[in-house]
């Protein structure tokens, strides 16, 4: 009998080791991956798409996506929560981007595209702390704005904790929809403000009942947006 209890004991405290060790969301078996993940150089879509599925895991907190020469397209699919998904401004064919969550919260949500025409569509994600599009940027080592055309649709997003902006061209039409997000909230006012700016033919915000501290502008000079 005691032989027996003291297996048992055993068998929990190793159940409970093993389980201890594993993120909350990944099961046991879960491949556990990178923790930062780069997609960058002279990468195509269907190796950048192999490198997500080789390299994705429940430890992975930052997925990057730059320097890159040939991707046209990407798409990022987070099955365990992420802290950030950052583009930066220097992919210069990338034109298509899919990001989904599953039902989970993400801190960042970073896109920084000017070389190219850019559709861009979020889904699976119901919270995020920062969701900053920018689609008007600078050419590297020159003062000339790139215009390029934007749309953007973001469903399932329901709450944005510190801010939401958006700079997309101001002289080409450009299109956005956020169809299920309700807040916007500044949760530090004096520091987290969004910025909204460009030439839209579709601004779409459908459920929208609170934004904090927005500024707009169809050009360089901001103005703004009482609560």
């Amino acid at each position: 009998m005691k032989n027996t209890v003291t297996k048992i004991i055993l068998l929990f405290t190793t159940f409970f080791l093993v389980t201890a060790c594993c993120n909350d969301d990944a099961p046991v078996t879960a491949k556990q991956g990178k923790v930062n993940i780069y997609i960058e150089g002279n990468i195509t879509n269907v190796e950048a798409q192999a490198q997500l599925e080789e390299e994705y895991g429940y430890q992975t907190e930052n997925i990057y996506v730059q320097y890159t020469t040939l991707l046209t397209e990407i798409s990022i699919n987070a099955n365990y929560k992420l802290r950030s998904i950052d583009f930066k401004d220097n992919n210069l064919n990338l034109s298509n981007i899919k990001l989904k969550g599953n039902n989970t919260k993400i801190s960042n949500i970073i896109i920084r595209n000017s070389k190219k025409n850019t559709n861009i569509l979020i889904e699976g994600f119901i919270e995020a702390d920062i969701v900053q599009i920018f689609t008007y940027g600078y050419i590297s080592d020159s003062t000339i704005p790139t215009s390029n055309s934007t749309n953007i649709v973001c469903n399932d997003l329901v709450k944005i904790n510190q801010q939401l902006t958006f700079i997309a061209s101001t002289e080409n039409n450009n299109s956005i929809a956020f169809n299920d997000l309700k807040i916007v909230e500044a949760n530090n006012p004096t520091y987290y403000w969004s910025y909204w700016r460009g030439k839209f033919n579709n601004i779409s915000f459908p459920k929208l009942e609170e934004m904090s501290n927005l500024k707009t502008s169809s050009s360089d000079t901001y103005t703004n947006i009482p609560n």
